[in-house]
C-alpha cells in the first residue's frame, strides 16, 4: 500500500542515519522512493546506506528506489542554515520529508552548542523551527512533512508491557523528570 503512494517520489529524511529515520528511510527506499539522508557525517551516512541496500534486495516484483546522503547538522542555527541552503540548492524537490534527528539530553553534564542552548532543545526546536520555516526552498507545493520526536530517560525494556500498553497502568511517575 505505501508503494502506491511513494513511488517515484522524492523523500528526505533528516536524522536518517539511525533509528527511526533509517527504519522510515529503509520503508520508503523499499517502496520505490527516492530516498535522500541527512546526517551529520559521512561514515554514518555511508554506513546507513550500506545497512539500507542490503537490507533490500531486488526482485521480480519490486524494485528499490534510490538512496543518497547529503551531510548536514539541525545541532546550531549555522549549520541549520547551511543544511537548507545545500537543499535549496539541489534541482530536485522533495514530496515527503521526515525530520527525526535528536539527541537525548544528559541532565548530568548539558551539552550547549555554539549558539549557547542546550544541545536537545536546539534540535527539537530551534532547528526544526528553520528547516519548517524554510521547507518552501526545498520542498514541492503540495509536500508533507512528519515530524518524529521523543525525547526523555532511557527506560528499561520491563517497564513496557501489556498493561502500559493498554493505559491499564499509570506511567505519569516515569516521566515526571
Amino acid at each position: 500500500d505505501l508503494m502506491t503512494h511513494v513511488k517515484g517520489k522524492n523523500a528526505l529524511l533528516i536524522g536518517g542515519t539511525r533509528g527511526v529515520g533509517m527504519g522510515t528511510a529503509l520503508a520508503l527506499y523499499r517502496a520505490g522512493a527516492h530516498v535522500t539522508i541527512v546526517g551529520r557525517s559521512d561514515h554514518s551516512g555511508a554506513k546507513a546506506i550500506a545497512s539500507i541496500q542490503q537490507l533490500s534486495p531486488s526482485t521480480p516484483t519490486s524494485t528499490p528506489g534510490t538512496i543518497n546522503f547529503v551531510q548536514g547538522d539541525i545541532g546550531t542555527i549555522c549549520t541549520t542554515m547551511k543544511l537548507i541552503e545545500q537543499l535549496s540548492e539541489s534541482p530536485k524537490s522533495y514530496d515527503f520529508a521526515v525530520v527525526s534527528a535528536a539527541t537525548f539530553p544528559d541532565w548530568t553534564k548539558p551539552l550547549q552548542n555554539d549558539d549557547g542552548l542546550d544541545k536537545s532543545f536546539a534540535i527539537a526546536v530551534v532547528g526544526r523551527f528553520l528547516v519548517y520555516r524554510n521547507a518552501h526552498l526545498f520542498m514541492n507545493r503540495h509536500a508533507r512533512i512528519v515530524n518524529v520526536l521523543a525525547a526523555g530517560e532511557k527506560l528499561p525494556i520491563d517497564l513496557f508491557d501489556r498493561e502500559i500498553a493498554s493505559g491499564e497502568r499509570d506511567v505519569t511517575g516515569l516521566f515526571e523528570a
